[in-house]
């Protein structure tokens, strides 16, 4: 649900962005990466966490929004090594948000 509400901000500030989550059809993903890569006019890109933690090599993006945090901090490294990787020649910056005076931002205190 989370992707859908970030779907309908980048739609509304009419910002192109390409989806890629478990609904893709496997047969499309490497198109979906391949856009990525070479469409200049596409500068965001929604993930799940699960499909950004396998097999992907994303070093033409910089910044990173990690918009649920999860219990698990290693399934998070996951997805944000894909973008650090080898032939990363940018600066990679990731923001992570968290609602406030709840577990989640009790959570990342503690790691």
């Amino acid at each position: 649900m989370t992707l859908e509400l970030v779907e309908a901000g980048l739609k509304q500030a009419h910002i192109q962005y390409l989806r890629f989550d478990g609904k893709v059809p496997q047969k499309n993903r490497q198109a979906i990466i391949e856009k990525f890569r070479k469409d200049p006019s596409i500068k965001v890109m929604i993930l799940t966490l699960s499909c950004g933690a396998v097999g992907l090599t994303l070093t033409e993006a910089s910044y990173a929004y990690l918009m649920e945090p999860h219990w698990n901090p290693t399934i998070e490294e996951q997805p944000l090594a894909r973008i650090h990787r080898i032939g990363q020649k940018k600066e990679v910056t990731t923001v992570r948000f968290f609602v406030k005076d709840t577990f989640e931002e009790t959570s990342t205190l503690i790691q």
